[in-house]
């Protein structure tokens, strides 16, 4: 297992600022991302990281350039920290699918996803985590006692702690800790992971 796995979700790009399902759209870093990128990877040059794993996304790629840029280190992308993809979902706001789909159940805090997942191609909970945790039983045989960095996006790391099963703390705001180009450093802790607070 690896001795500690640094997560940092991508930088942000114009569909998160107005709040629009991305999924698996290959959408790119807007100005405030690019800079969101850099700060990450100032905060990251301390912490002594010995491979950099990145989703194939454009979004994920370009801050993952940025980081490596600073730490002097090649990527390694793969398809498997990809985003949940959100089906027919993409491309727009909740606010629109509620418009669009008035005859749903929204409630997007408790399974709403889900419930909808086949009808509207959008990918489950379970097969993401089966999806996410064959990328991590790869990580756990190949880099034992490494620091690894993943450059991912906010589903995958829902996904992660899930895994891991560690809880997911909010911040002051209300807000969940996985802003863009959040820094989420997780310890090895006996036969699973704590996060470094």
């Amino acid at each position: 297992m690896p001795k500690r796995i640094i997560l940092v979700r991508h930088g942000e790009t114009d569909f998160n600022k107005g709040k629009i399902l991305q999924g698996q759209l290959d959408t790119f870093l807007n100005n405030t991302g690019f800079e969101q990128a850099k700060k990450a990877a100032q905060i990251l040059t301390k912490e002594e990281i010995e491979v950099i794993y990145s989703s194939d996304l454009k979004r994920t790629f370009q801050t993952a350039q940025i980081i490596a840029g600073f730490l002097k280190m090649e990527i390694i992308t793969t398809p498997l920290l990809r985003e949940r993809t959100y089906g027919d979902f993409e491309g727009l706001t909740k606010v629109e699918i509620e418009k669009y789909y008035k005859h749903l159940p929204f409630s997007w805090e408790s399974g709403f996803l889900d419930s909808v997942s086949r009808h509207f191609k959008v990918e489950s909970d379970k097969d993401l985590a089966k999806r996410v945790g064959k990328f991590f039983k790869m990580l756990k045989n190949k880099h034992k006692d490494k620091n690894v960095l993943l450059v991912i996006h906010g589903g995958v790391i829902w996904s992660i702690f899930s895994i891991l099963n560690l809880a997911v703390k909010i911040g002051k705001n209300g807000k969940s800790i996985f802003a863009n180009a959040s820094v989420c450093i997780l310890e090895k802790k006996g036969e699973g992971y704590r996060l470094k607070t």
